[in-house]
Parts: structure tokens; sequence; C-alpha cells
């Protein structure tokens, strides 16, 4: 049985909306907090604390894309896969997803709660299509590395 693992390349667009998102959320919280409960000036918390207002935000939008990005994972040469895709849904189903669609040449599986599809920029679903010889899984960096590690 051989594995090959090939991951995309991060989005530009996924990087400025997480900065985005990260920044508005850090600075809301900062002014809500500061200006408005202990009623300090946001200038004199700004001029103070700069550094971690702008950097954090920007080096989460640089680093998470990084980490949390879509690949594909191929399997071929297996003896057996009927039982190595059993394996492989048992697997995603223990990490909380369940089976969307199915046909005989591919099975879509999707994140259970809603709170983790709305957090997941990449949509949580993962795409197993089935050939005679070989199997590919498309899904997130962190979940085919589990796979690959559990299938040895």
């Amino acid at each position: 049985m051989t594995i090959e693992i090939k991951y995309y390349k991060a989005s530009i667009p996924v990087m400025f909306k997480i900065t985005l998102i990260s920044f508005a959320l850090l600075n809301g919280l900062a002014y809500l907090i500061f200006t408005i409960l202990l009623k300090t000036p946001f200038e004199e918390l700004f001029s103070r604390n700069w550094i971690i207002l702008v950097f954090i935000p920007l080096t989460q939008g640089l680093i998470q894309p990084l980490v949390d990005r879509k690949g594909i994972m191929t399997i071929k040469n297996s003896t057996n896969f009927e039982n190595l895709s059993e394996k492989i849904e048992s697997i995603l189903v223990e990490k909380g997803y369940r089976e969307i669609s199915s046909d005989n040449n591919s099975s879509t599986f999707e994140k259970i709660s809603k709170i983790k599809k709305v957090t997941n920029l990449h949509g949580g679903k993962v795409i197993i299509d089935y050939s005679e010889n070989s199997m590919s899984i498309v899904g997130q960096k962190i979940l085919l590395n589990l796979i690959e590690s559990k299938i040895k």
C-alpha cells in the first residue's frame, strides 16, 4: 500500500479574511472592555498595546491558512480497499463527521455540529473517491495526517 499526500496552496483571500476577522474581534473586544466598561480612552490603550492589537491578527492571518489547508491523499496498491474504506469512515465518524451523500464511486462527509461548520472556512467537507486500484481523499491537512497515521 502506498500513500501520497499533496497539499493545496494557501489561499490569499482566506488569509485576508482571517486577518480582518481577527483584527475586528481583537480590537472590538479591546474597545468594548477598556473604553466602555473601564472608561479608558482607546487612544491610550492603542498607544501602549499597538503591537498586540496589530501584529497578533496579522500573524494569525498568515499562519492559520498554512496550517489548516486542504489537500488530497491518494492510496494505491492496497490489498483490501473495502476494509480500508470502512476504517477511514469509522475514523471520520469518530472525529464528528457524518455521511451526507454516497454512490458507487464517492462518498461525502460533513461536520455534524453547526458551530464547527460555521467556524471552519473550508466548509468541513471530506470527499472520498473510489476507483479500481486507488482511493483518493480530499480534506484538511490535520485530518489527512490523522488518517494516514491510523491506517499505516
